[in-house]
Parts: C-alpha cells; structure tokens; sequence
C-alpha cells in the first residue's frame, strides 16, 4: 500500500534540539507516512527526506526573508492536495497567504501563541492577533499545547487539538535501558534552554552559593553557550546536547527537575513545557517558579515545590533543607502520582482523522 505524504514545514536547522518537533517527526514515521522534510540547513542531519529552503543565517532580519520568500515560491508550486503541517506561526503566515492564492489544507502547530511570546507595541500586538486568528480559521486543525493557549483566541474548541507535551511511551521505554545507577545523595536536572528569561541567573548565583564537599550532583543537558561561570562548579556535569530517551534517563535518576520562567514575558505565564511531562511520567519532583498560570493544568494535586522568579536565596534554602530532609521528595513524590499523565502517541493519534 503506498504511503501517504505529508511535508512538514520547520523554520529550524537541528530538529533533535526540538523535543516537541522530533516527536511530531517520530509519529508520523511511526504511523507509516511519507515524510519530507522542509527545514533549514544545519549541523546534523535528520533521518529524514530533507528539502533544504534555505541556509542558517548570523542576521535573523535576513533569514526571515530568504525563509519566507523562498518558501512562497516553493509553496505556490507544489503538488495540489499535498498534506502540509507547518510550525510556528512565521512559517505558518506563508503557508496561510499561499494557500488563499492556491487553495490546499494544512496542519498548524502553534506552541507558542505568537502574539503573546514578544514584547510588542499594542497596535503591532492586535494586527498580529488578528492575523493568527485567521491562520488558525483556515487550517485543517491547529495543535496547541494546552487549553489556556485557546482561550485567547476567542474562537470555537473545534478549531484546536490539545497535544499536551508529554513524552512518548517508546522514548519512556528505550530511556529505562539507559538509566545510570545514581551515585549521588541529591541530584539535580536542567535541560533545555538555559538562558536569561528562563533562569539563567538564580541558578548560577544558587550554585554559587553551594558549600564545599556535599554529597550532590547538579546535571546540565543542552547548549553550552553562556553557561561558563556555571560550568566551572564541581558539583557540575555537563552532558550535552542529548536525545529524548537520554535525558529522560537523566529524570529517572535525578531528585529534583528545575523548570524555571520569567513570569514578566507574558507567553512564559502561560508555560507549557515538556520538562513537566517528562517529571510526572518519571515521578521527578519540579522546582517551579510562582506566577505561572499553568501549574495547576498539570500538577492538580500538587507534587512540586516552588519559589520565586530570580530568588536564588530561597532556591538555595529549599534544596539545602530537601538535602536535609528525605522526606520531603518522598512525600511530594506521593502527590505526584495522583496527577493525571498522558504519551504523546495517544493524544497525535486525534490528528490522523483529519489527515485523512
């Protein structure tokens, strides 16, 4: 039987950086799609049939231009009733004008609502929202991440699908075949983007604050860029850029996951990060900063501790006491379990109807 083809349109150059975007990938391979992959060049290569649009470029001004020009031509010239399932709203925009010149159905992926992840002049703001809104009227389905995401649309339920970002049960299983016995009495786990808005400075002036000789591990996955002074401590390991089923065996033997959002950034209020899905399927207690308005979306009956944005004094106060005190993890692990969890496998296979 010959298999259906989908292009997946991804303004990105190393998709294994992209947890979300690698499980999409992973699905539809997994559910026997024909895949082509749409994407920007970068340092490694996917698995995938890839279409190179453009190169990666030091001046993003630029890049967005080359990206969307050269995507609207390719676009206006593809094959009439191909299956399009595209990311990101500036990608998303070309796909949407195309498609009123050509006709066509596609798939949005919206991750982050667009309008609410910048800081922008109101009037910019509302043109931008309006702009969204229609993107999301004419596709097929739009995928947001959780329920929060759709009410700032003002648009009917039956324009989204929620894709909670949760791990897939084949990642969950590869990653217990990857555990590493654990060797120290806490440890402690970040991954993903560490960067300014997302924590950067409480947790290197917390390591800071870190006394000689305790018997604790703090484990660090992804870019290395700005993390230096944080990479000097010995309590430090570095381990990478690593994959799905790697660093969920990082949650599984890890204490603690820090997840930490600058609250002032209105689309970090509304955070919805994988790193939850990966603590509960895992049972690793969060530490997450107050003023995030989806906690309670994920950790109804709790199962994380919590602290201020920017508070390294207090972050350091309540892992010195959990280093003191197994009972707290023990009894925050408790409540962890009584959250609802999810595999992302069975939420995406929703999608499949309207692809077909």
């Amino acid at each position: 039987m010959k298999k259906k083809k989908i292009v997946i349109v991804i303004r990105e150059s190393n998709i294994n950086e992209r947890v979300r975007l690698s499980k999409i990938l992973q699905f539809y391979k997994d559910s026997e799609y024909d895949i082509e992959l749409w994407k920007k060049t970068g340092k490694q290569k996917s698995n995938f049939c890839e279409r190179k649009i453009i190169n990666s470029h030091k001046r993003k001004s630029i890049e967005y231009l080359l990206w969307t020009t050269k995507l609207f031509f390719i676009l206006l010239t593809r094959r009439k009733n191909t299956l399009i399932f595209v990311s990101g709203f500036e990608s998303a925009l070309i796909v949407y004008f195309v498609s009123l010149i050509r006709g066509g159905n596609y798939t949005f992926d919206n991750p982050d609502n667009f309008y609410q992840s910048k800081n922008l002049p109101n009037v910019l703001k509302k043109i931008i929202f309006k702009i969204e809104q229609k993107i999301i009227k004419r596709s097929q389905i739009t995928i947001v991440p959780d329920e929060m995401r759709i009410r700032g649309y003002n648009l009917p339920n039956h324009n989204f699908l929620t894709i909670r970002n949760f791990p897939s049960r084949s990642d969950v299983e590869k990653s217990l075949k990857v555990v590493e016995l654990k060797n120290k009495k806490l440890v402690i786990y970040m991954n993903g983007w560490l960067v300014p808005t997302r924590g950067l400075q409480m947790i290197s002036e917390f390591i800071k604050k870190l006394k000689p000789n305790l018997d604790l591990k703090i484990k660090i996955a992804g870019k290395k860029e700005g993390l230096d002074i944080i990479l000097k401590s010995p309590y430090v390991e570095y381990l990478g850029i690593v994959d799905a089923k790697t660093s969920l065996g990082n949650y599984h033997n890890s204490d603690i996951i820090l997840t930490f959002y600058d609250p002032s950034i209105e689309i970090n209020r509304k955070a919805s990060p994988n790193k939850w899905g990966d603590a509960l399927v895992t049972e690793t207690v969060p530490i997450i900063n107050n003023g995030i308005e989806t906690i309670d979306m994920y950790f109804p009956k709790g199962g994380y501790l919590s602290v201020n944005y920017n508070d390294s004094e207090n972050l350091y106060k309540l892992i010195m006491k959990i280093y003191e005190d197994d009972t707290i993890l023990a009894n925050k692990r408790k409540e962890l379990k009584e959250n609802p969890t999810y595999f992302w496998e069975d939420q995406m296979q929703k999608i499949l109807n309207y692809n077909a």
